[in-house]
């Protein structure tokens, strides 16, 4: 069970385990605990938004908060965040071998997703004149 932060400030539970895969795969069709559907599914923003949607939807219903609301509340470092929360989740339920082999992939895009940021900010700020400083 993990959990992350919106841009209003409010804190969502991410549990993902059998009975909530059950549920993502009834209302998105996605499942996941197919490997193989991972790039497609982790690759698209909008399939991440919905398998959020139904992660948090016992939580939006107790405290009033619509699907729209919920969405405009995932921008930027917050839409990172809770998409980091996911996949670690779903890492989770697999066997400790398959884990293992999935972290590892997990690490090589955070690491490649981090490189090309900051390539994106030194390309940036060549182009204003400054550049700005590594995140290292």
């Amino acid at each position: 069970m993990s959990k992350f932060q919106d841009n209003n400030d409010r804190n969502w539970i991410i549990d993902i385990r059998v009975s909530t895969a059950r549920k993502v795969l009834k209302e998105t069709g996605v499942d996941l605990l197919d490997i193989s559907s991972y790039e497609t599914v982790f690759s698209s923003t909008l399939s991440l938004i919905e398998i959020l949607l139904v992660l948090t939807k016992e939580q939006r219903h107790e405290r009033g908060i619509t699907e729209d609301d919920f969405v405009d509340s995932l921008a930027g470092d917050a839409a990172v965040e809770a998409v980091g929360v996911l996949i670690d989740g779903v890492v989770e339920m697999f066997p400790e071998e398959q884990k293992k082999m999935l972290k590892i992939i997990v690490q090589h895009l955070r690491e490649s997703h981090k490189r090309q940021s900051e390539a994106m900010s030194r390309a940036l700020g060549k182009l204003s004149g400054s550049a700005p400083e590594s995140s290292e």
